[in-house]
């Protein structure tokens, strides 16, 4: 029992150290969003993803157009 005793007072402040840091790290990071905005990004998030992947898509479609064009000349 002496030793919990003894210990408790190190724990607590190694915690309060601990939950400063990571405060002081949310600070940094900014507010979250709030719930509109939350709602807006989750809303155009999909499109977004699509958009990017045709593009990733079309692109290589191109590019192996053209190597194999390439291919054919040579």
């Amino acid at each position: 029992m002496h030793h919990i005793r003894e210990c408790l007072p190190e724990i607590k402040s190694k915690i309060g150290q601990q939950l400063q840091k990571y405060r002081a790290e949310l600070q940094e990071i900014g507010d979250p969003l709030d719930e509109d905005e939350g709602m807006l990004v989750n809303f155009f998030l999909p499109y977004f993803n699509f958009f990017f992947l045709s593009v990733l898509i079309f692109v290589s479609f191109v590019i192996s157009i053209e190597q194999c064009s390439l291919e054919c000349h040579h």
